[in-house]
């Protein structure tokens, strides 16, 4: 009786199929991150009985707004392609910064994918670490490069998976005086909690609308019209954005795709690679080297012109000549400056920082090959023929 008790039990579960296995934290962080990426618009509000409230709206891929009100504090940011703006904190004036849009940048991005699921543009924060002095900080962040979702955290918790858990329908993460608990379904925020001295926020989800159901976002993410530039941040940014900073981007990049196997280092991996740095160093040495061009082309100016009036005074075979020393005398000063500023050029690039691999020498050695063509095309060419056309000018006649 007991073996044919064992029988039907094992015959049960035999048509009963597999067991569902739940999937783990990790899985499911990594399948709400899909779900959020996949979103085009969204409005979402959170509020709570002392009437605080937090607002997010967006639209792919750079419109965002965010905006916190409660009896303690309150921001208000907003964000497009071309600008973000901020309110200050005492007060409700603007200041701005113009994001820093590249060549170079857009060239890395596409020769060196990140391999994102989304390009550029905004990316919501809130961190209850101690980032000010109430121990809470919410953002909107962005990122030129890629994103994988519109909402920054869950990046964080990819990396802090030790602090999320489960609670029913919502996943749990505690991140110093923040709780942010997400929906299991969407991944949307539907409560968040600052538990910290000085500030006390329980904030549930009380509007949400995604899509279609958030068409109607103009007015509320529309820029404002007037605001004070933020030199500083702007300086800073230029900085962080500048040819220095996305070289050594690129080098990490390309570095990592070839020690993890993405990228061959084959005919095709050695002409982005070359474009890159076209482009890179291109704008760069004209920019480094353009005040100083354009007074070797008012030197050479001076010169022709000098030339032209020796020549009017006396026109012979013998001053021409003598002038024409003086012009090849004139070329070869301009070659040694070249070599000299090409030189100069090479010695202010930094260090890398990034962790080598094995190409690196190779890496190196295409980047001063590039270097030294873009100095040729970019600076001496121009100007070696701004030479002779000036002075072909000047010694014209028989």
């Amino acid at each position: 009786m007991r073996a044919l008790a064992v029988l039907v039990l094992a015959v049960s579960y035999a048509f009963a199929g597999p067991q569902e296995v739940e999937p783990s934290i990790a899985e499911e962080v990594a399948a709400l991150i899909e779900k959020t990426s996949a979103l085009h618009a969204f409005h979402l509000v959170l509020a709570n009985s002392d009437e605080a409230t937090l607002e997010l709206a967006y639209r792919e891929p750079w419109d965002a707004r965010l905006t916190l009100k409660s009896s303690l504090r309150s921001d208000d940011i907003c964000l497009d392609e071309r600008r973000y703006h901020r309110t200050e904190p005492e007060g409700d004036s603007w200041r701005y910064f113009d994001l820093p849009h590249t060549s170079f940048r857009e060239a890395l991005d596409q020769l060196f994918p990140l391999g994102k699921r989304l390009g550029g543009g905004g990316v919501f924060e809130l961190h209850g670490e101690l980032h000010d002095e109430d121990g809470f900080g919410c953002d909107i962040s962005f990122d030129l490069s890629g994103r994988d979702s519109p909402f920054g955290w869950f990046a964080r918790m990819q990396e802090d998976l030790a602090h999320v858990t489960r609670d029913g329908n919502e996943l749990l993460w505690t991140d110093g005086a923040l709780e942010l608990h997400l929906s299991r379904a969407t991944g949307l925020p539907q409560e968040i909690v600052v538990a910290q001295e000085g500030l006390e926020l329980d904030l549930r989800l009380q509007t949400c609308r995604t899509d279609e159901e958030a068409a109607d976002l103009d007015e509320l993410l529309a820029a404002p019209e007037e605001g004070e530039l933020d030199e500083l941040f702007t300086e800073y940014l230029a900085l962080m954005s500048g040819p220095q900073a996305l070289r050594q981007d690129g080098f990490e990049r390309v570095e990592a795709q070839l020690r993890a196997g993405k990228r061959a280092w084959d005919t095709d991996t050695r002409d982005d690679w070359d474009s890159f740095l076209t482009v890179l160093h291109g704008a760069a040495i004209e920019q480094r080297w353009h005040e100083w061009t354009e007074q070797l082309r008012a030197d050479i100016d001076e010169g022709a012109e000098w030339a032209h009036q020796e020549l009017e005074k006396q026109d012979t075979s013998e001053r021409r000549a003598r002038l024409a020393k003086f012009r090849d005398g004139l070329e070869q000063v301009l070659d040694d400056g070249f070599d000299s500023a090409r030189e100069t050029y090479l010695s202010e690039l930094l260090e890398l920082s990034s962790e080598p691999a094995e190409q690196r020498e190779e890496l190196l050695d295409l980047e001063r090959q590039v270097i030294e063509r873009m100095h040729e095309e970019r600076i001496a060419d121009p100007v070696r023929a701004y030479l002779t056309k000036q002075f072909d000018a000047a010694l014209g006649g028989k």
